[in-house]
């Protein structure tokens, strides 16, 4: 997924520069968040991080990044409260909210009683059970 997102930012640097317009940025941002005891992931108040730059002050903390979500899943959820200071860069610019799955256009499968119902009609009207090979 991360080279999707270096391939998605070069070209939409390379078709900038053709319509001089820049689609997508690299940001910085800094937060300063409140970890509860217990808590195993982290949100971020931006999405589409950029893997590698995020650093931690104030625990040394293992976690792993969902970037696209802006998240850090803790590795082991902290016993006490922590405050944490994150500063990450991210990618800026106009990326759907949600893509919708093409498996929505397809039409429905028939199933259960009324795909059955349908053949038998079918069965019917084409004079019977339906012929086998001779063997």
């Amino acid at each position: 997924m991360n080279r999707f997102l270096i391939c998605l930012f070069t070209v939409s640097l390379l078709s900038a520069e053709e319509e001089a317009e820049i689609l997508v940025s690299i940001e910085s941002e800094t937060e300063v968040i409140n970890v509860a005891p217990g808590d195993s992931i982290v949100a971020l108040q931006n999405r589409f991080v950029v893997e590698g730059s995020v650093k931690l002050e104030g625990a040394p903390i293992s976690f792993d990044l969902a970037g696209i979500e802006g998240t850090l899943k803790l590795h082991d959820p902290l016993q006490e409260s922590l405050w944490l200071t994150v500063t990450y860069d991210y990618l800026k610019g106009d990326f759907p909210a949600f893509v919708a799955s093409s498996a929505s256009t397809l039409p429905t499968l028939e199933t259960g009683a009324k795909a059955s119902e349908r053949k038998a009609v079918d069965r019917k009207q084409a004079g019977g059970a339906p012929k086998l090979p001779v063997v």
